[in-house]
């Protein structure tokens, strides 16, 4: 009797164990959220996560359009365009293919000319540090190649391409990425960058230098070129919106050229909806071509969204 009493109790005993180890195993799952996916597949195949998804590619796109004033040989220049960029996630890095094109309009006097210009297909790698968002830093190395030759070297047509050069240059990017814009040229670059945030509190750099040289000769802009520039901006972000204001400078010192130099402003406003940030930006060139210190207006508005798929 004694021996069934014990062997009894002993069941008892198992029997409250084994239903406490199965508690908190649930507990442990519900605390842990585990997944089914999470057992099945530890990492995916980039090392992240826990049977998560890799990230996604981030993407920006613009519309853009401005004007500008009086400015030798023209009385009008205008411009409207679009530019994509495309950054696909790697183990180390990132690969970015960036592209776009405007159409350029300007008048004299006498004459009225409309003509479209392609910009340079640009490739780069780009290494980042951190969570991997749209503002991470980065350290980047890059090619651009040319995909549509500007033609006219001479007269009214040489003074097109030069104006197709300036206006994109002075107010798309405010003289900036010089290696985008920049026609019938081929160009290497490196770039570093990023966005630091203290609460609400934002500050914003970028550095770059290109070697550009010309696959087709011109009388308007010479055969190769360093060029080298900085921006910076500071400004507020909040839950929804946020304001930038910065500008930027760049160069080409070994330029033969008059205007070797480029200065400008910009003010952005952005709006986060889910995971896209909609923007519009304010350029305005203050330095010549197209700028305030020649006694010129320019100002050119950009419309985009920039995010991760």
């Amino acid at each position: 009797m004694f021996k069934s009493i014990v062997i009894s109790q002993l069941h008892l005993f198992y029997t409250v164990c084994v239903a406490m180890s199965v508690q908190m195993m649930a507990f442990n799952f519900a605390q842990a959220k585990v997944r089914p996916s999470d057992m099945i597949h530890p990492t995916d195949h980039h090392g992240l996560g826990r049977g998560y998804a890799p990230p996604g590619a981030l993407f920006s796109v613009d519309l853009w359009g401005g004007t500008s004033g009086i400015s030798d040989p023209y009385a009008l220049r205008s411009q409207t365009g679009f530019f994509f960029n495309s950054r696909s996630p790697f183990e180390s890095g990132e690969l970015g293919l960036s592209w776009g094109m405007f159409n350029h309009n300007y008048e004299t006097e006498t004459d009225t000319e409309s003509g479209t210009y392609t910009t340079n297909l640009v490739i780069d790698w780009r290494w980042r540090g951190g969570k991997r968002t749209t503002h991470d830093p980065y350290f980047g190395l890059g090619v651009a190649l040319p995909t549509r030759k500007l033609s006219g070297e001479g007269g009214f047509e040489g003074e097109a391409q030069l104006d197709a050069f300036q206006i994109a240059l002075a107010s798309r990017f405010g003289g900036l990425k010089r290696w985008i814009w920049e026609p019938n040229s081929m160009a290497a670059f490196f770039e570093t960058g990023g966005r630091a945030r203290w609460g609400s509190f934002i500050m914003e750099g970028e550095l770059a230098t290109a070697y550009l040289y010309r696959v087709a000769s011109s009388t308007v802009i010479e055969t190769a070129n360093l060029f080298v520039q900085a921006s910076g901006a500071i400004g507020f972000q909040g839950q929804k919106s946020g304001f930038v204001l910065g500008g930027g400078y760049g160069i080409a010192p070994l330029s033969f050229a008059e205007d070797i130099d480029q200065i400008h402003t910009r003010l952005t406003y952005s709006y986060l909806r889910n995971k896209d940030e909609y923007y519009v930006s304010l350029f305005l060139p203050i330095d010549a071509p197209a700028g305030l210190l020649a006694n010129q207006v320019g100002v050119n508005l950009v419309l985009g969204i920039q995010g991760q798929l």
